[in-house]
């Protein structure tokens, strides 16, 4: 008799669905609606969702940080060694 195929409903949060790869160690979960499967989430597609996120989060910092001349910050008080 075969284990039971670890799956995640379509309506589960997407928390559920990192929480069942960090428990169970699998690299595809079937996506269930009412007993049917209706796709199949991988851990590569969770990755992708990491990586958006932080580019949405870093992109304006980033942004801001090529903006600045290169050098000193003008907050330094310049070339007197102050403190930053």
């Amino acid at each position: 008799m075969s284990a039971r195929a670890v799956t995640v409903q379509a309506d589960d949060d997407l928390r559920v669905a990192y929480r069942t790869f960090r428990r169970t160690g699998v690299r595809r979960l079937p996506v269930l609606d009412a007993e049917r499967v209706v796709g199949v989430l991988t851990i590569d597609d969770l990755f992708l969702d990491v990586f958006r996120r932080l580019a949405d989060l870093l992109g304006p910092v980033a942004c801001s940080v090529l903006q600045e001349p290169p050098g000193p910050s003008s907050k330094t008080g310049g070339q007197d060694g102050g403190s930053v």
